[in-house]
């Protein structure tokens, strides 16, 4: 069973953090908090300029994100 993780930040920590957690079995992302949208959220997480393309990511609906397969619950509140 996956440890089931939530970032609250989605800056340069955060979009690393949501990077190695989708490569790894025993840990499972379901949900992000950020102050910004989630396409912006998304984009940034795809076309990262230092650790280059990342393209399993996708835009669900405004609340989801699908990253690697799994469905990732958005906020954003502050």
């Amino acid at each position: 069973m996956a440890f089931k993780i939530a970032i609250n930040g989605f800056g340069r920590i955060g979009l690393a953090a949501a990077r190695l957690i989708s490569k790894r079995d025993d840990l499972k992302l379901v949900t992000v908090n950020s102050t910004s949208s989630l396409d912006m959220s998304a984009h940034l997480l795809k076309y990262d300029s230092v650790h280059g393309h990342f393209n399993e990511v996708e835009k669900l609906d405004e609340k989801h994100l699908l990253i690697n397969g799994d469905k990732v619950r958005f906020f954003s509140e502050r």
